[in-house]
């Protein structure tokens, strides 16, 4: 694939696990075990866009993208890793969340998964403007 095709991959699968941030955040999905497998299945499509970015031709690419960060220094790979990080620790919560053996509040995480899709809309944007 060209880095146009590769662009295009990585904002839709980010894209894709957006909206599924989404059923969790408006509560269509129930914040059980299913919420945590929704986060499982993100986790999974961000790990799909993190393989084509890092598919992406450097040698064609802008020269003025060389140094830029997404977030303050941070480059485009490490940016997708710190989210695939918050959102691996949010997975590994469904264990204690089962087990109940401690409770969970669900609305802070709630709030995380929330921050974790405004990062991913940065990201996004940044993958479609710059690549």
């Amino acid at each position: 694939m060209n880095n146009t095709q590769l662009k295009e991959a990585a904002c839709d699968d980010l894209t894709y696990a957006k909206s599924t941030l989404s059923l969790i955040i408006n509560n269509d999905v129930p914040f059980d075990t299913h919420a945590f497998n929704t986060v499982e299945g993100v986790v999974e499509q961000i790990d799909r866009a993190l393989k084509n970015v890092a598919s992406i031709s450097t040698e064609q690419a802008d020269s003025s993208n060389e140094d830029c960060d997404v977030f303050f220094g941070m480059d485009l790979e490490s940016s997708l890793n710190s989210v695939l990080g918050t959102l691996v620790a949010i997975e590994n919560m469904s264990v204690i969340f089962e087990s109940n053996s401690l409770k969970v509040n669900t609305t802070t995480l709630i709030e995380l998964i929330a921050s974790v899709k405004m990062n991913m809309d940065s990201i996004c944007k940044y993958i479609a403007v710059r690549g």
